[in-house]
């Protein structure tokens, strides 16, 4: 499922950085312990997260300890005990695992995080290859998905396919919001009234919000001042203050990520 939400959200960016950190110490030491993970945490949250959230995030040990362990059942990591002290070791699997979720092939990202784990992709890449592709092997399906996952760029990449996806879909809302403003607006040049508007609107006017029920439906289930509203003003104060600019800012993150491929 695409997650095209642009609001920064808590878990989002702890699933960001907690990847990231367990990918970066499953690269740098053969086997690692769970304070290792949080030492690499702490230096990339500190780097990104007040300019993103505002406020300081803490991170508990039991939730990396819930994020290895998790790992460990998918088959990701191992995991040994020597007395007291648990140590992890990554496998391909979990480096394949990691650097597909963190490609984020069909999540919207926002731009901090996608900086961030492309920044690690480009910084370790060289590393990554070396450690999880045989060159002798090139034609094998890991080794190439894994050589895709590590592709210069594969993240704005990704992004930059979701927004084309997101950018398509909001012009064309906006073409259909507008064919409705022009059908109510002439209508009450006409002399027509909200409630006849209401009544005779067009079967094909189905406003995009939802696939359950048309534009016309809905206006008459709500109260009929506002429906009055949605006719003389809904649509232009909806194009001025939320489609248009909406659009615009999803165009300039698209701008945004081409220029980072250049």
């Amino acid at each position: 499922m695409i997650q095209t939400t642009t609001k920064v959200s808590v878990e989002t960016f702890l699933s960001v950085i907690i990847q990231c950190a367990i990918l970066t110490v499953g690269l740098l030491r053969q086997d690692f312990r769970q304070k290792d993970v949080m030492f690499y945490l702490d230096l990339i949250k500190d780097v990104i997260h007040k300019g993103m959230l505002g406020r300081p995030i803490d991170i508990q040990f039991v939730q990396i300890q819930r994020w290895l362990k998790r790992y460990e059942d998918l088959g990701w990591l191992s995991s040994r005990r020597e007395g007291r002290v648990t140590y992890f070791r990554m496998k391909v699997a979990g480096f394949k695992g990691l650097l597909r979720a963190l490609s984020a092939e069909e999540e919207l990202l926002d731009v901090p995080e996608a900086l961030l784990i492309q920044h690690i992709l480009d910084a370790y890449g060289p590393y990554l290859r070396e450690r999880l592709i045989k060159e002798k092997s090139s034609g094998n399906a890991q080794d190439t998905a894994i050589r895709q996952y590590l592709k210069p760029g594969v993240v704005f990449e990704n992004q930059i396919r979701l927004l084309n996806s997101l950018i398509s879909n909001q012009e064309h809302r906006i073409q259909e919001s507008l064919r409705l403003q022009a059908y109510c607006q002439s209508a009450l040049t006409g002399g027509e009234s909200p409630e006849d508007i209401v009544r005779t609107m067009p079967s094909d006017y189905s406003y995009p919000l939802s696939h359950q029920k048309s534009f016309r439906e809905l206006l008459q289930e709500i109260p009929s001042a506002l429906s009055e509203f949605e006719i003389r003003e809904g649509f232009a104060h909806r194009h001025r203050r939320f489609y248009q600019p909406y659009l615009s800012f999803l165009q300039a993150q698209r701008e945004f990520y081409q220029g980072m491929l250049e």
